[in-house]
């Protein structure tokens, strides 16, 4: 024993008995790169399959061409201004009963005259999922009250995407941040 009430035992006390004592394995640099190999190939490994993951569930384009692109926004802006001075207002209500989202609008123009005779769409447009967005195509129920209903909406947080035509143009377009919570009739 020693001073501090440790037993120190040799190594050669910790073998079963009636056996020599097995010499230390030496590290020799066959078994170094076996190791360093096995690590990279699962370090390898891993990311692919995380790679593969990553791609297949979010695989980041908007456009598939940049310069079509930056052409089509140079016409949104123009759309923009064009719509900024018709100084028209809406009103938009959405709401989720039941699994189904009612989406109304009010359209008025600068002077509080409904706006008429349009063909509006809504899209529920999810956040991350193009394939899991809503469309409906809103009818006019009233002088400038457009109405549809949304079938199949998942609560949470969507983008609300009004778009009105009117002789195949488009005259009205708005996009908002919105969170549907489920509410029963």
């Amino acid at each position: 024993m020693s001073c501090c009430g440790v037993f120190i035992m040799s190594s050669e006390a910790a073998s079963p008995a009636g056996q020599a004592p097995r010499p230390p394995r030496p590290l020799t640099g066959r078994f170094v790169l076996i190791l360093c190999m096995a690590f990279f190939g699962i370090v390898a490994a891993v990311n692919g399959v995380m790679m593969t993951y990553a791609i297949t569930t979010m695989p980041g384009l908007d456009a598939a061409n940049g310069y079509v692109a930056s052409q089509r926004l140079n016409r949104e802006f123009d759309a923009m201004r064009q719509q900024a001075e018709r100084g028209w207002k809406a009103d938009v209500a959405v709401a989720l009963r039941n699994g189904d989202a009612p989406v109304s609008l009010a359209l008025t123009d600068r002077d509080g005259r409904p706006v008429t005779g349009l063909a509006v769409t809504a899209r529920l447009a999810h956040p991350a999922l193009t394939r899991a967005d809503h469309t409906g195509l809103l009818t006019e129920t009233g002088p400038g009250l457009y109405a549809a209903v949304v079938p199949r909406v998942q609560p949470g947080a969507w983008t609300l995407v009004l778009e009105a035509e009117r002789a195949g143009q488009r005259v009205f377009a708005s996009r908002n941040r919105i969170m549907l919570k489920d509410t029963p009739l």
